[in-house]
């Protein structure tokens, strides 16, 4: 629809060599922005955390108690995280609010580079009494960041992106 194409490529010169290659055998006018390059992370050792998130309400003082693990994959294996929960009736609710603060904590990762390759099971999850599904979230993300923060990770091989537009008569 925009006429922009991406291309990904090992590394700045790897994409310039195709852009000129572009350039001269197809005789393209070409228009292209400056790479994004994105990191991701993974876990190399499986660790585990137990977590109390402490909040006030208007009944006073409550807690979140979390217990996390992180395993990671087998190298041949590195692709998405899967998100298990060893909770039975859990409100669909709560539910829910835990599987958004680990995809919080995953999309984020440790400074901005997005977690994949591991496997995250909640193996434990309590509270005094039924929590805001908003709470529960935050406490997950912050659960999981604080386990990412305290054990060994391992930066991953970057993904470099360059949006390419070309004349609307040129694309098919």
């Amino acid at each position: 629809e925009t006429g922009a194409i991406l291309l990904c490529g090992m590394g700045e010169l790897h994409i310039d060599i195709i852009l000129e290659q572009l350039r001269q055998q197809y005789k393209l006018s070409i228009n292209s922005g400056s790479p994004y390059v994105t990191y991701t992370t993974t876990v190399s050792q499986k660790c585990n955390i137990d977590y109390t998130f402490d909040y006030r309400t208007e009944q006073g003082n409550q807690q979140i108690t979390v217990s996390l693990t992180a395993t990671p994959h087998s190298p041949e294996e590195i692709d998405n995280c899967n998100i298990f929960i060893n909770q039975q009736n859990l409100p669909k609710d709560i539910f829910q609010a835990v599987i958004n603060g680990l995809q919080n904590a995953i999309n984020i990762g440790i400074d901005n580079c997005s977690i994949i390759g591991c496997d995250f099971e909640i193996t434990n999850l309590s509270y005094s009494q039924q929590p805001y599904p908003l709470i529960v979230e935050t406490a997950i993300s912050n659960c999981a960041k604080k386990l990412l923060m305290q054990n060994p990770t391992e930066q991953l091989q970057p993904v470099m992106l360059v949006t390419v537009e070309t004349p609307t008569d040129m694309t098919g």
